[in-house]
């Protein structure tokens, strides 16, 4: 079953978002066709604040300073990896 709801219309082409019950993923829609288990947009927002935007820009790892933290190094290698993995940032 396609629970659908209209999310925008612009010009001709008319966009729906749509949850499919029976395998459990959202689906898009465009004006003949559509794709599933995937969204598109600009940004995230929940509750009016907007929590997800375009990707920044690259992080370097950590590398150089005078006090060598090889701990810190690391949890902070693990977090821009993650961070890059899931598209945030770029690589």
């Amino acid at each position: 079953m396609l629970y659908q709801r209209r999310l925008e219309i612009c010009s001709a082409a008319r966009w729906y978002v749509g949850f499919r019950k029976n395998i459990g993923l959202f689906a898009t829609y465009l004006t003949g066709g559509g794709e599933i288990g995937a969204l598109h947009g600009a940004s995230v927002h929940i509750d009016g604040m907007k929590v997800v935007g375009p990707r920044a820009a690259a992080i370097a790892d950590p590398a150089g300073g005078a006090i060598i933290d090889a701990e810190a190094r690391g949890s902070i290698g693990q977090i821009l990896t993650a961070l890059r993995r899931h598209g945030l940032i770029e690589t």
